[in-house]
């Protein structure tokens, strides 16, 4: 992505496959919040133990 910035410069902005990087980018990343925010849940709260409390 970088490359194609240097090399197109503010033109990239307008450019198809930079516009498609960006996106997917933005779309992976925010996979990536969520799956370390439910893994951060989980590791704190530890859900399962208060359903075995309950049986």
């Amino acid at each position: 992505m970088m490359d194609l910035s240097w090399e197109l410069g503010l033109a990239s902005l307008s450019d198809a496959d930079y516009l498609d990087n960006e996106r997917m980018i933005l779309i992976f990343g925010a996979m990536q919040v969520f799956v370390l925010l439910v893994t951060v849940y989980v590791s704190v709260f530890k859900p399962w133990k208060s359903f075995r409390k309950a049986s």
